[in-house]
């Protein structure tokens, strides 16, 4: 959620390249690439008598669909999700019960145990709240022991949960437009900026979720359902905690109430379903969604 130069402190919201194998979210690799000014690489003879510059490989093709960097590609997957208007329908039931949930009673113990978790948590979690302020992806490779060149397919995946969370998170924080809990007590000192839109729900908590989901759609297809010695219940348990983990840490940071990230699980629960046609009653797929999984399949069969 960069909407502007100083709020980049909401993460992955709106890059989470993740370290992204060093390579820039773009996909362009991370080389330097000298050059003589005397003997321009261009200027060589082949073997053929002609200058390498006039050797085209391919004068009017397609750029490669692999080349595509994980990032763009997601936004790919978006623009096809934008077209399926059941996005909308089914993540308006649960988001609205979670908001319709919330009284002023609730409001004020929220405040409350937020300025509990500033004075008990927030110098413990400190490390863990500025980490993931610029990155969350990174955080579920690690879990999941992946590189992007070892799963691109996986790293995909991952993006397409972040941009796909940012942007229905972002639609429904305008709906509600709800302030934030430093606002409210400003005594709460965010140790990072307070980014430059409303509280609820949490993106942090919507995209992290859909990660754990999307990528446990992965383990769900195997045969046999995961890599030896593990079992899928077990991997999805770990990217769930790690999704409470990201959530909880935005909550000690005094920059969600509960009930943000609380309406942020059931909003990845939600998009999830539409990404992969698990709705009730079932929808079609998002075609890239779908074939994004079934190559992130193959890359741990």
């Amino acid at each position: 959620m960069a909407s502007n130069s100083s709020n980049s402190s909401n993460s992955s919201n709106s890059s989470n390249s993740s370290n992204s194998s060093n390579a820039g979210s773009a996909g362009v690799l991370g080389w330097f690439i000298p050059e003589r000014p005397d003997l321009p690489f261009v200027s060589l003879i082949a073997e053929n008598n002609q200058e390498l510059g006039a050797l085209a490989r391919e004068k009017f093709g397609t750029f490669p669909k692999a080349r595509w960097g994980a990032e763009w590609y997601a936004w790919a997957v978006l623009a096809q999700l934008v077209q399926q208007q059941d996005w909308l329908s089914n993540t308006s039931q649960n988001i609205n019960d979670t908001w319709n949930g919330i009284t002023n009673n609730s409001r004020v113990d929220e405040i409350e145990g937020l300025s509990r978790a500033f004075r008990d948590e927030r110098a413990a979690a400190l490390g863990e709240i500025l980490g993931q302020s610029e990155d969350i992806i990174g955080e579920f490779m690690a879990v999941l022991s992946i590189t992007p060149s070892s799963h691109p397919n996986t790293y995909r995946l991952l993006h397409i949960a972040n941009v796909v969370g940012l942007f229905v998170a972002m639609y429904w924080k305008w709906q509600f437009n709800r302030i934030r809990p430093s606002q409210v007590a400003p005594a709460l000192l965010p140790p990072i900026p307070v980014p430059g839109h409303s509280s609820f729900p949490s993106g942090h908590a919507t995209q992290a979720y859909l990660m754990a989901h999307c990528t446990h759609d992965i383990f769900t297809a195997l045969n046999p359902p995961a890599w030896p010695g593990h079992d899928k219940s077990v991997i999805h348990q770990n990217l769930l905690l790690l999704a409470s983990r990201i959530g909880r840490n935005r909550e000690i940071a005094g920059l969600h109430f509960p009930t943000d990230t609380r309406a942020g699980k059931r909003l990845a629960q939600d998009i999830f379903e539409v990404l992969s046609g698990q709705t009730s009653p079932p929808i079609t797929p998002i075609p890239l969604y779908s074939q994004t999984l079934t190559a992130a399949v193959g890359e741990w069969s």
